[in-house]
């Protein structure tokens, strides 16, 4: 029993140092969206730039953080009920929804580490994707194409911007070779494990 009190100290005290690092940022994301609203900082296209990459590096982590306060006030009140426990409906209500918040809440909590993770310097940066058919023929080119348009879905979806840099077709329609560039937060960093060679044949 006191291992598993001190076990629970201790993931106690790691969650409370995550939960003041995510505090930090949230200060930081504040500032930054205030500077970003400023008349003169809008006339400074550098730093403008360089702080609205800053402002979307920090989106996910200010959105965890809130998920988890939000989350954490609603488990209290869960609680409260059931130490209350005037309403046996209300309790079983409360119980029910506790057990789903425990689930959440430990989720939001390795999100939340894993976010806090030191990265790669280079991850914010943008990606430079190449496709290539080799061999395969048609076949090869048109599956090409194929990943060309999931790229495009999957920059799409997390709102990244996609450059296409050159290409080359052959007859039936599909990439014998393109080659494009993502621009968004992180897009480097999502995809830069992204590489490998499939064999396309009938």
């Amino acid at each position: 029993m006191a291992h598993a009190t001190g076990t629970r100290r201790a993931i106690g005290d790691v969650m409370s140092k995550t939960l003041e690092r995510l505090e930090a940022i949230e200060e930081r994301y504040d500032e930054i969206t205030q500077r970003l609203s400023d008349p003169e900082i809008a006339r400074q296209p550098t730093e403008y730039q360089k702080l609205a990459r800053e402002e979307g590096e920090l989106k996910e982590v200010v959105s965890v953080a809130t998920a988890y306060r939000q989350g954490n006030q609603s488990r209290e009140e869960a609680r409260q009920i059931i130490e209350d426990g005037e309403d046996t409906d209300l309790v079983e209500l409360a119980q029910a929804e506790l057990s789903e918040l425990d689930v959440q809440m430990e989720e939001l909590e390795q999100r939340a580490r894993k976010l806090l993770i030191p990265r790669d310097p280079n991850d914010g940066r943008n990606a430079i994707v190449e496709i290539r058919s080799g061999a395969g023929g048609d076949e090869a080119g048109l599956f090409a194409a194929d990943l060309h348009r999931l790229y495009s879905r999957h920059a799409e979806r997390h709102g990244w911007n996609l450059e296409q840099l050159s290409s080359s077709t052959n007859p039936s329609g599909g990439f014998k070779e393109v080659i494009f560039m993502i621009n968004g937060p992180w897009a480097f960093g999502r995809l830069k494990y992204e590489s490998g060679v499939h064999r396309v044949q009938r």
